[in-house]
């Protein structure tokens, strides 16, 4: 009889060996096709989820389970091929579960069922606090307050307990979580909050780099901090992403955007250019953040990930026209790219809306006239709006 974990280690190794050949394909291993090129992005993405989900089926001929967390952060990439994973269950032995905050689309339709997590109550509330209050000097009547305050938020009861405050309880944990830190020393607290900036998993060097000391890239100078961060060898998890958002709003802007500028210096080279781009939009370095945003969204672009692309391209066109001086013909081109984007996507109203202060950017060379002309015309047609397509072909 095969030992369960064997199969659960070599059915791990059957999965990273087919994503390691997707990726491999998708990345330009295989030479390009120039028929393949002139197809809609959006066809060449759904034909490229068609050959993953086929290449797991083949790698994987027994049940799996897939447990995707936080999937509110995934870019569009990511969740478009989750959607045609969840779909693809249904002729196959996989169960794919996912966590997601209130209000996210997440899987949207893909989704077979949909459970919401309702506040904890009853016995469960009660035995979790019973188990966190063995350690903490705290009455019965006490941890029956906090119970009460937690509104069965199992995290908020977890930090209400940990703080052992009864007198003065927060209305939010946002505001229990912002009073530790606070409490902090004044050197953990600085670090903290400093290294928030990097994310929720950071890699001990990059923090080393950023912070401008050589220690903080030593596991153990984070045991005074155990509370709001888990440590590696290498790298930092901040225990919950509340905790890291509670840090970064902490910082003031001038601190903020400093810690920001040295991370994209810090990853040049290093990092893909979505992440430099954030971190150099966040800095305010707009003539720098431009061309890489730019960057990002062809790439994003070329992907698939069509409501990213529009995303960054935006982000991009608004730091052309921050930048002193200004990259007047690079802003228009973004912006044209935008709204290609967004009329991809069927979002058809904004981009028109793209089009339309486009229009009223100033003059524009005749080249770029009839790119304007062309594109606001298509985007009318899709509308509906056919005299207002005409007109603009004519004028075009």
């Amino acid at each position: 009889m095969t030992d369960p974990q064997t199969e659960l280690v070599a059915g791990r190794a059957r999965v990273r060996e087919a994503m390691i050949a997707v990726s491999g394909r998708t990345q330009g291993v295989l030479p390009a096709n120039g028929s393949v090129d002139q197809l809609d992005p959006a066809v060449v993405q759904d034909r490229r989820h068609d050959a993953v989900v086929e290449l797991l089926r083949s790698a994987v001929n027994r049940p799996m389970l897939v447990i995707v967390e936080d999937l509110h952060w995934a870019d569009e990439a990511s969740l478009s091929l989750l959607r045609r994973l969840a779909i693809a269950t249904e002729r196959s032995p996989w169960l794919l579960v996912a966590t997601a905050r209130p209000g996210s689309a997440a899987l949207g339709d893909a989704a077979h069922e949909r459970r919401v997590l309702e506040p904890l109550a009853g016995e469960g509330l009660g035995a979790l606090a019973a188990r966190l209050a063995l350690d903490a000097n705290l009455l019965d009547s006490d941890v029956a307050r906090l119970v009460e305050r937690s509104g069965g938020n199992p995290l908020f009861l977890t930090e209400l307990i940990t703080a052992g405050r009864t007198d003065e309880l927060p209305d939010t944990i946002e505001q229990l979580l912002a009073a530790r830190i606070d409490a902090l020393p004044a050197w953990d607290r600085a670090l903290l909050r400093d290294v928030a900036v990097l994310g929720s998993t950071v890699e001990l060097d990059l923090a080393a780099e950023v912070c401008e000391d050589i220690e903080v890239a030593r596991p153990d100078r984070w045991s005074s901090l155990s509370a709001f961060v888990s440590i590696g060898e290498t790298s930092l998890r901040f225990r919950h992403d509340l905790m890291r958002s509670v840090a970064y709003e902490g910082l003031a802007k001038r601190r903020r955007r400093d810690l920001h500028g040295r991370a994209a210096d810090a990853l040049a080279g290093k990092a893909d250019d979505t992440t430099r781009a954030v971190h150099l939009l966040r800095a305010e370095r707009w003539a720098d953040a431009w061309p890489v945003a730019a960057r990002a969204a062809t790439t994003a672009r070329a992907q698939g990930a069509l409501a990213d692309a529009a995303d960054l391209y935006a982000q991009a066109a608004a730091a052309t026209r921050r930048a002193q001086p200004a990259a007047l013909d690079a802003s228009f081109e973004l912006d044209a790219e935008h709204a290609d984007a967004l009329e991809l996507l069927g979002r058809f109203p904004e981009a028109e809306m793209v089009l339309r202060r486009v229009a009223r950017t100033g003059p524009l060379a005749p080249r770029d006239r009839a790119r304007l002309a062309r594109q606001t015309a298509r985007v009318q047609r899709r509308i509906g709006r056919f005299a207002a397509a005409l007109a603009w072909v004519t004028r075009g």
